[in-house]
């Protein structure tokens, strides 16, 4: 059977969990960014300094293909799921077909319609990348003050 997975986030923790599950299946990850298995909930803990950006990463591509033998593709932005022919469309590659499929891709940040919101200087958290943009951001401006709006998983930092 082959098991396709689409979101790389908690997708490593299930695929690991279906290997278990059965060492036969094949299975295949596809990922939008160039990131996979990030720990979500740290990200504001490598914002602010305490976490290191690898800290936040509990597995690689290679780790997932040494360890249980699976597929797992970075940069595969999946842009169609056609469920009668039980393919997906990937950007720029060739369509993929699946015997079962989990969807795993995540939610998105919501940004209410306020002037400005859509700023330069405005940002929101979602994965490593997000936070190294704002990082780069204080650094280039010499930023010392911020305003947070919002919390999803922003929790204080145990060393503050």
């Amino acid at each position: 059977m082959r098991i396709l997975i689409i979101g790389g986030g908690a997708a490593g923790t299930t695929a690991a969990r279906l290997r278990r599950l059965n060492e036969n299946d094949e299975i295949l990850i596809l990922e939008k960014d160039d990131e996979i298995s990030v720990s979500n909930c740290g990200l504001n803990y490598y914002l602010a300094g305490t976490a290191g950006r690898d800290d936040l990463i509990s597995a690689s591509v290679e780790l997932l293909k040494k360890l249980y033998n699976i597929d797992a593709r970075l940069n595969s932005e999946v842009t169609n799921i056609n469920r009668e022919n039980k393919t997906v469309s990937i950007a720029g590659q060739t369509d993929e077909y699946y015997d079962k499929l989990i969807v795993t891709i995540g939610s998105a940040q919501y940004r209410p319609d306020i002037d400005g919101v859509l700023t330069d200087q405005v940002f929101t958290i979602h994965n490593l990348a997000s936070v190294e943009r704002i990082k780069d951001f204080i650094k280039l401006n010499e930023v010392k003050k911020a305003v947070i709006v919002g919390g999803g998983n922003v929790r204080k930092s145990p060393s503050a």
